[in-house]
Order: C-alpha cells, then sequence, then structure tokens
C-alpha cells in the first residue's frame, strides 16, 4: 500500500499522468449539441402553447356551450379524497 500512497504523492507511476490526462472534462466539447437540445426542448414546448391557444380560439369547442355537470360538486370531491386515499 505504501507504493501506491508514493505514485500518487510524487505522480511517478506507470502512466498515471497519462491516465489523468486523457479523462474527457465534463465541461469540455459537446456544447453546440446541447444547445441544440435545448433549443429543440424549448420550439416543441412553443409549438404545444400556440397549438393550445389555436385550439382553444378556433378548435372544435369554439362556441360550445357549457358542460352539464353530471354529478354535484361534493359528491365529486368524496370520490377524488377516496380515489386518492386508495
Amino acid at each position: 500500500m505504501g507504493d501506491g500512497i508514493e505514485i500518487v504523492e510524487t505522480g511517478s507511476g506507470d502512466g498515471l499522468e497519462q491516465a489523468v490526462a486523457d479523462r474527457p472534462q465534463p465541461g469540455a466539447g459537446g456544447g453546440d449539441r446541447s444547445l441544440r437540445v435545448i433549443a429543440a426542448i424549448v420550439g416543441y414546448s412553443a409549438v404545444l402553447a400556440l397549438g393550445t391557444i389555436v385550439l382553444l380560439l378556433w378548435g372544435p369547442l369554439d362556441g360550445a356551450p357549457a358542460i352539464r355537470t353530471l354529478i354535484p360538486q361534493w359528491q365529486m370531491f368524496i370520490a377524488f379524497c377516496v380515489l386518492w386515499a386508495a
């Protein structure tokens, strides 16, 4: 175990410096790819938001009557509480 400590302290191991130098750095390179991924995510989110707005303003529900309630609000509250507890 003493040899391992000496190699680490003095840096005179068999290729120890080379192994450390060959390791890829976490922040190095790939910047263009990560920017493209971020831009794609932002673009996709924008398309979804615009599509939602278009559907709400000019979609099939434009001018549709209000939806009638099938069960009262308190009964729906109880159903949600029971389902959440399960």
